[in-house]
């Protein structure tokens, strides 16, 4: 068989569009959607290969069925975006309103308690003026000898007169009191004598008033006392005190015990004065040598100075001039 070639091939003139080529440049011209065949339901979308309902790539060119999904668009996150300013921009306004609200005042409702009315004051100075029951003498328990009476001239029976220790005199320089407690000093009354009284520490606190005082029924002898623990056993020589109520006797007693006995009879006696703070009356007892009348002090040596004593005993028998109250302030001990 013979080969043709086209060299020998007659150059024959060609018509457009005899060889099905475009001479213009409808090739490179963008190809239109209509251009392409359809795409059915289960068709791939990239190059329109049959795809099964449940198949998730194209067996011909691999592509996906599914169209990836597609990243939001700058406008739905912008339109997010101010959403959510716009939320934090309420809560925010909410706060501040909430902090600039005023509270309203809690109403405060003032209570007013009625007050106890302040406790009256101790007793003043100034004493009943009734006059004393006629003087019956001692009582039987008390078993003191009495202090004797001024002599005025008259006859008298006798009897026992006790020696009462000497006040001394001179100008020595006071020496130190005994240091006691306020809880050193309490009322002794053995013979339930008591009616009114108060704290027995004004009677040893140093200061002049207020002052101790203690009342008794009128009707004879106060036969009370006022007793003083010494803190230790010791040696007393002697006492000093103030007094507003001029006229009283007073005996001196010491014991050894801290509780003394009930029986004044039981106890030592260390000393006695009469008409204290008193001039001399007809028919008293003559009051203590020394003890100038009126000037509200008292001083009174004592015996048995060489025991000691650990509890000390003032004890009233005839009551002072203006009634049965005794008032002592400034009571103080001394052993030398």
């Amino acid at each position: 068989m013979g080969v043709i070639q086209l060299s020998d091939q007659p150059d024959l003139p060609l018509e457009e569009g005899e060889l099905g080529l475009a001479t213009d440049d409808s090739l490179l011209a963008p190809v239109e959607a209509s251009d392409l065949p359809p795409v059915g339901e289960h068709d791939c979308r990239v190059c329109g290969a049959f795809v099964e309902p449940d198949q998730d790539w194209c067996l011909e060119c691999g592509a996906a069925v599914e169209e990836p999904r597609r990243i939001p668009g700058l406008a739905t996150v912008g339109l997010a975006g101010v959403f959510t300013l716009v939320l934090a921009g309420g809560a925010v306004a909410a706060g501040v309103a909430a902090l600039n609200d005023t509270i309203p005042p809690r109403d405060t409702k003032v209570k007013t308690v009625a007050q106890e009315a302040p406790a009256p004051a101790p007793a003043d100075d100034t004493l009943s003026e009734d006059p004393l029951a006629p003087d019956s003498g001692s009582t039987a328990d008390s078993q003191l000898t009495p202090v004797a009476p001024v002599d005025t001239g008259g006859s008298t029976d006798g009897g026992t007169t006790p020696v009462i220790p000497d006040n001394g005199g001179g100008g020595s320089t006071e020496p130190k009191a005994f240091d006691l407690p306020s809880s050193a000093a309490a009322l002794y009354d053995p013979q339930m004598r008591f009616q009114a009284s108060n704290d027995p520490a004004l009677a040893i606190d140093g200061a002049k008033t207020p002052t101790w005082f203690v009342t008794t029924a009128a009707d004879g002898d106060m036969n009370i006392g006022l007793q003083i623990d010494l803190q230790k056993s010791r040696k007393v020589t002697r006492l000093t005190m103030t007094t507003k109520t001029p006229g009283f006797t007073m005996y001196v007693l010491g014991d050894k015990g801290v509780d003394p006995p009930d029986k004044v009879g039981d106890m030592t006696t260390l000393g006695e004065a009469a008409s204290i703070d008193a001039a001399a009356e007809s028919g008293k007892p003559a009051p203590e040598p020394g003890d100038k009348a009126g000037d509200e002090s008292f001083e009174l040596s004592l015996g048995n100075t060489d025991k000691k004593w650990r509890t000390v005993v003032l004890w009233f028998t005839i009551p002072p001039s203006k009634g049965p109250t005794v008032r002592i302030s400034q009571l103080k001990f001394f052993d030398n």
